[in-house]
């Protein structure tokens, strides 16, 4: 019952906020009572959270302040291709799609040399997470996907040479 009452005196959460609790449950906040917080998820479940949960977990309120959220796209490519290229046509993906905010804008950084991949990491934003990010981020890749097809730069899979050595005094049968 306090927490309930420290919820709705400090506003920390409230109605038509989206968050993600701690165990994993995300959604958006339907009603606040007294003993617990009412939450819908995106698969229309409807979850019954004591408020205590709110007070004493973590708790990610991804509408507390704004709406605005970043979204993360990793992209390998093959060594054998133009990075900078690729690079920019990662770019170009993320600036194209109308849900991408101008400020800040999209960001791309070569984060390391993989075993089968140079490794891109694409930071961009939308101006209103509750609209969803998953869709924004599938139409991203896709354009990349698009782009890199049309520019015949290689996303490429693990993959492993094994040379065999001859032994000595073994059968070459």
């Amino acid at each position: 019952f306090i927490s309930g009452l420290i919820l709705l005196f400090e506003k920390s959460i409230e109605e038509g906020d989206l968050v993600e609790l701690e165990n994993g449950v995300y959604g958006f906040i339907v009603n606040t009572g007294a003993r617990y917080t009412l939450i819908e998820t995106f698969d229309s479940k409807e979850i019954m959270i004591p408020n205590e949960e709110f007070i004493t977990k973590n708790v990610i309120n991804w509408t507390y302040s704004n709406k605005q959220g970043r979204i993360d796209v990793k992209v390998g490519v093959s060594y054998k291709c133009d990075i900078e290229k690729a690079r920019e046509l990662i770019l170009e993906a993320a600036k194209e799609h109308i849900l991408c905010t101008k400020d800040p804008e999209p960001h791309c950084y070569l984060r390391e040399y993989g075993a089968s991949s140079v490794n891109f990491l694409l930071y961009f934003w939308v101006d209103d997470v509750t609209l969803g990010r998953y869709e924004v981020k599938s139409d991203v890749m896709r354009a990349i996907w698009r782009k890199f097809k049309e520019h015949d730069i290689e996303i490429p899979y693990p993959q492993m040479d094994v040379h065999l050595k001859e032994v000595a005094g073994s059968d070459k049968r």
